[in-house]
């Protein structure tokens, strides 16, 4: 009999490592060994199962069953008289759903049976025997444990996403800011002690109350709750991404119709996971579609959009026609670049163009767009929502270019809403730490700078 799939579908890894020698065991005739083993694998399921439960839950009756059950495995090397502890954490465990399923709790009563029979000799007229199963007997206890106990994840009381939302409340001003801490606090807190299971039901439940759910206590917690199903989803966005695809049920109660906070939170979503792009109806794509295509930053980030994962050609294409108008109000398939990306999505760019180190390309679109301010107005928005954000990542050829076009155009060097002093400031610095050999100090170079571009006012 061959038990690779069952194997696979093992939540905890100890059970799945120790099961190998009841199989082994198994496939070797050696019932008895088989039955001596499984019923050891089987008993530290139970407790493991039953640990996971009084700390990750902190259930009372969970830790009830764990001081029992260690106090007489204590008495038991302490005194001579011994307590069947197994036998009382079976029958503990009966009254709770982990084995409330009576053919669960009947086969481990008759696996506990044959284990016996196995393990202690039985007299009779011919004198000791050690009793050995029927090998179809033993395959049905394999055949229970592995459904009905050890593919299981742990469900006494309580519900997990409850817990976490709660967690996500009362930590929301530690973590609403700082992803990497947030990360950590859910792995120690939850991920690392749950199963998979649980774990795909806390991502869909989580999916749920950030883009479907109205009420005013969601609205309150939606972006505590949105970053950390992002941070879910960080641990293994493979996995969780085909699980939200193959229900596509889910994914299609999430109204686009309606334009607020749940809208933005989605379309950023999809962007960061743009598989489940597919899964959407009909009508989600084309509200998604319409809305990515009137926002350069979105277009830049999602790459569905235009069906491009190179940033390369995204970033030429838009350039292309800012050289063609002369201009950056134009309109590319109704997209709209008359206006500064939003400050949020410009954070997301940087963080895409670094990891793909095409920030450089990044920077000359950003100043390309800049050099088109037609008003003071235009280039002190321009200036203070992307400008600002690029200045410490430029290179030599970047810093060039800004400097040039804040030189030729003078509705940004004449913009009191632009800090021209600042921007050469900047250059300077960014040159006497690049450059070893020069002997100039600070104000010999900035000095240098005001001469090149003369224009603009230090």
């Amino acid at each position: 009999m061959d038990f690779q799939f069952e194997q696979e579908r093992i939540v905890s890894a100890k059970t799945k490592e120790y099961v190998k020698e009841a199989i082994n065991c198994y496939n070797d005739h050696n019932y008895r060994s088989a039955v001596n083993s499984l019923y050891s694998v089987m008993i530290v399921d139970l407790i493991e199962k039953i640990t996971v439960l009084s700390s990750l839950y902190d259930d009372e009756k969970a830790k009830r069953i764990i001081d029992a059950t260690n106090e007489n495995i204590e008495y038991n090397i302490k005194n001579d008289k011994w307590i069947p502890w197994e036998g009382k954490l079976i029958e503990s465990l009966h009254k709770t759903p982990i084995l409330s399923s009576e053919t669960l709790y009947q086969t481990i009563t008759e696996l506990k049976k044959w284990r016996n029979f196995s393990s202690h000799p039985s007299l009779n007229d011919f004198g000791a025997n050690l009793e050995t199963p029927d090998r179809y007997v033993v395959a049905h206890f394999f055949h229970i444990l592995f459904n009905q106990l050890f593919t299981v994840s742990p469900s006494l009381i309580g519900n997990i996403t409850s817990k976490f939302l709660d967690f996500l409340a009362e930590k929301q001003s530690l973590l609403i800011e700082n992803e990497e801490k947030m990360d950590i606090y859910i792995k120690d807190s939850f991920l690392n002690k749950m199963y998979d299971d649980q774990k795909d039901e806390l991502v869909k439940s989580m999916f749920k109350f950030v883009f479907i759910s109205k009420t005013d206590n969601f609205e309150k917690y939606r972006d505590i709750n949105f970053r950390a199903l992002c941070a879910i989803l960080r641990t293994n966005p493979t996995r969780y991404t085909d699980l939200l695809i193959s229900d596509t049920v889910l994914i299609h109660k999430v109204e686009l119709t309606d334009i607020d906070e749940r809208v933005n939170y989605f379309e950023k979503f999809i962007g960061k996971h743009n598989r489940l792009y597919q899964a959407l109806s009909e009508t989600q794509k084309s509200i998604i579609e319409n809305n990515f295509q009137k926002n350069l930053g979105k277009y830049l980030l999602y790459p569905f959009v235009i069906n491009s994962e190179n940033y390369k050609d995204r970033v030429d294409e838009i350039q292309r026609i800012i050289k063609i108008e002369g201009s950056m109000r134009t309109d590319l398939n109704k997209l709209s670049i008359d206006g500064a990306i939003d400050p949020a999505d410009m954070l997301d760019l940087i963080e895409c163009f670094k990891l793909k180190d095409e920030l450089p390309i990044l920077h000359e679109l950003i100043i390309s767009i800049f050099s088109g301010s037609e008003s003071y107005a235009q280039a002190k928005d321009l200036y203070l929502k992307n400008i600002i954000l690029i200045t410490n990542d430029l290179n030599d050829d970047n810093w060039k270019y800004l400097l040039e076009i804040v030189n030729e155009n003078d509705q940004i060097h004449n913009s009191f809403g632009v800090d021209t002093s600042n921007m050469i400031k900047l250059y300077a610095d960014y040159l006497q730490k690049n450059d070893p050999t020069s002997t100039k100090d600070l104000n010999e170079i900035v000095h240098d700078l005001k001469k090149k571009y003369n224009k603009i006012l230090i």
